[in-house]
């Protein structure tokens, strides 16, 4: 409408009202029906309503009561609209569907079903639309019961096997996840040749996972000669867009069926044709298609987003920019798929600062997302920033996932738990997402305390207390914080158990070195009917190569193929490779890489670098090196462990020469770093540290414990020091080692007899290593020490490992 008629129509219905006021004996209902149905204006219609209500007129007259109702509607007021219609003493079938309609179009289902309960028992006579208006409120899974009740009420009104009712009951079993309910109702229809009862039964079986069974449909409506219409091909598209065994060239079929029926051009279907070549990987298809649409509106630019997101691809991001270059405005469902896509900061910034632009940054699902990308572009500074931003009150179970997993790769062990904490405060419920990433957080920043209470809460949690992924993430969080008696308990205690299970176990028990634990798992694996697969066989291979097994560990790498039929990865090969290299066999750990089947990567090599290094074959560690090189020019470890093999053959120069490389490159080694928690703070070292606030007194407390296994037996091992300087030197340079400070702080922190557990960011140098056991012994304590390669449990004056790592 033009702004004069709004104007014209605003000065009527002004001076109506006037008129009205003046006389209230000469009512004109019929004007007041006219100017009703024409308002869109909720101040303007409460006014309206307000006049009207005091000439008495209202319940007397039900067709002007009735447009209030639909001017309400109209104006998004509902609840003044239920409030006119509870005052209408005979109401209409078209007025109760109207409203129902309503509900149904706010979400409010379960209201939607309950006024259709109430149509029931007033007797009011029902028609097909009333049933499909409230069939359309049957919107998931717990609605299905409702739906039944109301197609029998559909067939005790004769109404069943309408066309227009029946497609609606097909839809509302498919959207309820019941095929069978749906099957059963199309068996009884499937004469009809009514394309809406058959776009239903295509959609019904695409969303309830069965495309394939879509596309029989799709096929048998053409045999039976029912043309397709735009919904027809839509939900066929989406239906090739979710199976997983589609080929291109049924996708291609599918289109030369739509350029016969001329309907291409509409944006809708043209959109879903593109997702679809899109998700069966046919992407030059995809974009040909989509730069020759007539149109392209957001929706069409956001499905392309979407479908290049999904696989991965990084047109994703391009195709973003390409929609704001041509002036496309983003939609929120747009952002989302941007999002999804997005692999760089500045893209997740354009997305925020577009998203405060069409006023949906606070939308909590879009905050929850923008977290996400940030934390995979490495922007965890901007993603504790926009949720730093939101208030207790607008978070939910996601947004809280992400955040915590965020705060978990910045080892930020204190706010981790500090928000899981605060949400569960905050009557948050916890679905196993949340849960899962929180065990998750657990394991890497090794948290066992709060593993265990966060266990405490999923036993006590009857909705997921026997779900098996998050029985699978309890046993692998136990795991790797070093509790393998925890692990198996978890393990043992699950009612049921998938691959992931006892590869979890497996893993768990290849970290703590137990070799012959691995192999009981393994072989009750096969009995329990479980297939052994890579994962299994390379913690089988692990557990062989810390344990220096090599017989064992051959045997296993032969059966791979021979007995179990499955093909060695590169990770296998590496397993092999470190295996041999650290029993010292070093040509043939050599041969191994050069028969490798597959290019060796980088960890291969400096697997056998590792050997090298121990054994002295500075040659064949420099060929190693070499070769890492090559395929990543600046791995930094390549070139500090060149380095030390170079510092232990006593090649000071050829050492230097490689320091000298990296500091042009600008490489700097990876500090060591040990980190112990007492009283649920995490307090982290490096060698020589003298930042904590109790350094003092640490220092005092190492000196006394150096001391004491000194007089024990204890000598430091100075050939673990790669630097030309004095022996006296080599000894100073090692007593300061970041492990032994975190064992003295835990020594003075705790209790006597109590378990220290520390965390290591490296591999624990051979020194270090002995002082534990020593420590073990001397004090009476258990250690546990987690490095980059295993566990090491350090107890009267022994370790787990059998000195071998």
């Amino acid at each position: 409408m033009r702004s004069s008629q709004l104007v014209g129509l605003e000065q009527q219905q002004q001076f109506w009202i006037q008129q009205q006021q003046q006389d209230l004996s000469s009512f004109d209902s019929a004007a007041a029906v006219r100017l009703v149905r024409e308002c869109n204006s909720i101040a303007r219609g409460k006014l309206l309503h307000s006049k009207i209500s005091s000439s008495q007129s209202l319940s007397r007259d039900g067709y002007l009561a009735s447009s209030l109702v639909y001017m309400y509607l109209r104006c998004g007021s509902l609840e003044s609209a239920i409030d006119v219609f509870h005052k209408i003493a005979h109401k209409s079938i078209v007025l109760w569907t109207v409203l129902i309609s309503a509900y149904v179009s706010r979400g409010h289902s379960a209201a939607a079903i309950a006024l259709f309960h109430r149509i029931l028992q007033e007797g009011i006579a029902l028609d097909a639309i009333v049933f499909v208006s409230v069939l359309s409120a049957c919107s998931s899974e717990e609605f299905l019961a409702a739906g039944r009740l109301i197609h029998r009420c559909a067939v005790e009104a004769g109404l069943g096997l309408q066309e227009i009712v029946a497609s609606a009951l097909v839809s509302m079993y498919g959207r309820c996840g019941s095929l069978r309910d749906a099957n059963a109702l199309f068996g009884h229809l499937e004469r009809h040749l009514d394309v809406v009862l058959w776009n239903a039964m295509i959609t019904a079986n695409s969303q309830n996972g069965s495309p394939r069974e879509a596309l029989e449909i799709f096929y048998r409506m053409l045999q039976l000669g029912i043309p397709p219409d735009l919904v027809t091909f839509v939900s066929v598209f989406k239906a090739c867009s979710s199976s997983p065994s589609l080929r291109a060239s049924q996708v291609k079929g599918f289109h030369t069926c739509l350029d016969e029926t001329g309907l291409g051009s509409d944006v809708v279907v043209a959109t879903a044709l593109v997702n679809a070549y899109a998700r069966c990987g046919e992407i030059d298809c995809a974009r040909e298609f989509f730069a020759a649409m007539p149109e392209r509106n957001a929706v069409s630019w956001t499905s392309m987003i979407a479908a290049f997101a999904q696989i991965g691809h990084l047109l994703a991001v391009e195709t973003f920019h390409a929609m704001l270059l041509e002036g496309v405005v983003p939609t929120r469902s747009t952002l989302f798929a941007a999002l999804e896509g997005c692999e760089d900061l500045h893209t997740a910034r354009l997305v925020e600062a577009i998203a405060q632009e069409i006023g949906v940054a606070t939308d909590v699902a879009i905050v929850t997302d923008l977290v996400m990308a940030y934390a995979r572009c490495d922007g965890q500074e901007d993603a504790i920033r926009v949720f730093s931003a939101r208030e207790e009150g607008e978070w939910d179970a996601a947004l809280v996932t992400a955040m915590i997993a965020v705060y978990a790769q910045c080892r930020d062990r204190r706010s981790t738990f500090k928000l899981w904490g605060a949400a569960i405060e905050r009557g948050i419920s916890p679905d196993r997402i949340l849960y899962i990433t929180a065990l998750d957080a657990c394991a890497s920043l090794a948290a066992l305390s709060e593993g265990r209470q966060i266990h405490a809460c999923v036993a006590a949690d009857r909705r997921l207390d026997r779900d098996v992924t998050l029985g699978n993430a309890i046993v692998s969080m136990y795991g790797q914080c070093g509790s393998l008696r925890d692990a198996r308990d978890a393990f043992d205690g699950m009612p049921a158990r998938d691959e992931i299970s006892w590869n979890a176990m497996l893993s768990a028990s290849a970290q703590h070195g137990r070799v012959e634990d691995c192999c009981d798992l393994f072989r009750a694996m096969l009995q329990e009917g479980f297939d052994a697969e890579r994962v299994a066989f390379l913690n089988l291979l692990s557990a062989c190569a810390h344990a220096g097994l090599v017989e064992a560990g051959c045997e296993h790498f032969s059966a791979m193929t021979g007995d179990h039929g499955v093909v060695p990865a590169t990770e296998h090969y590496g397993c092999m490779v470190d295996l041999l290299g650290r029993k010292g066999r070093l040509a043939d750990a050599h041969g191994i890489v050069q028969a490798m089947p597959v290019p060796p990567d980088a960890a291969t090599w400096m697997a056998l670098m590792g050997a090298c290094r121990i054994y002295g074959d500075t040659e064949r560690g420099r060929f190693a090196a070499e070769r890492v090189l090559e395929l990543r020019a600046n791995h930094t470890a390549a070139y500090v462990a060149l380095c030390n093999i170079y510092s232990a053959a006593g090649r000071w120069e050829d050492a230097a020469a490689v320091r000298k490389i990296m500091a042009d490159l600008g490489l700097r080694k990876i500090p060591g770093v040990s980190s112990i928690e007492i009283r649920s703070k995490v307090h982290e070292f490096v060698v020589r540290d003298r930042s904590h606030p109790q350094s003092e007194a640490i220092y005092a407390e190492l000196e006394r414990v150096m001391g004491a296994i000194e007089r024990a037996g204890y000598r430091a091992v100075t050939g673990e020091v790669l630097h030309d300087v004095e022996e006296e030197q080599k000894e100073q340079l090692l007593r300061f080692h970041s492990e032994k400070l975190a064992i003295a702080f835990g020594m003075m922190s705790t209790p006597q007899g109590s378990t220290l557990r520390v965390i290591k960011n490296l591999r624990v140098c051979v020194d270090c290593h002995n002082a534990s056991k020593f420590i073990s012994k001397v004090f009476g304590r258990e250690i546990v020490v987690r490095d980059v390669r295993r566990f090491h449990h350090f107890k009267d004056g022994a370790c787990s490992c059998g000195d071998y790592w």
